[in-house]
């Protein structure tokens, strides 16, 4: 008797295949997506860290840190640098680049070591990661976590790492 063979794959091999590709295409999509966070937050840090020098020379120029708690706790449309140079205490430069999503902010605490009232000679700037120090923990590295020893700011920092503040004390 002849037997009729029918090339081909049947379906159970099919969903088998597509089953895998899927499985691959998630594992791909949730590194791509942690790739993007880690980036927007390595923007931020970076942000933190291309203010001091614009602090810098504002202090230069007028002898003491702003003494603003808001002057970075502004809308993403508004910019620390714009406002320097607004002021005139800068010379126009390139905008500090703005908080990677729309509605974030950076903050900024003026502080002194000469109690409430004396001259603002340090500054706390901070910014909210979307990776814990516990998810990412190199990204915390020089990030401080409480208002250094003797220093007396105008508001209250809150730079807690573990749920997701990251600040710079200079």
């Amino acid at each position: 008797m002849h037997m009729l063979f029918k090339k081909g794959f049947t379906l159970v091999e099919l969903a088998v295949v597509l089953v895998i590709i899927g499985v691959l295409a998630a594992i791909v999509l949730v590194n791509v997506g942690s790739f993007t966070i880690q980036g927007r937050d390595t923007k931020r840090i970076g942000d933190l860290r291309n203010i001091q020098p614009l602090l810098s020379q504002y202090q230069l120029k007028v002898g003491t840190f702003p003494d603003r708690s808001s002057f970075l706790n502004t809308p993403a449309g508004n910019d620390m640098a714009s406002d320097l140079v607004t002021q005139g205490v800068i010379p126009a430069v390139t905008s500090l680049s703005k908080p990677p999503r729309s509605g974030e902010n950076y903050y900024y605490w003026a502080c002194s070591s000469s109690g409430a009232t004396g001259p603002k000679n340090h500054y706390i700037v901070g910014a909210v990661l979307e990776q814990s120090s516990t998810q990412a923990p190199q990204l915390y590295s020089g990030s401080v976590a409480a208002v250094p020893s003797g220093w007396t700011c105008n508001g209250a920092p809150t730079c807690d790492p573990v749920n997701l503040q990251y600040c710079l004390a200079f």
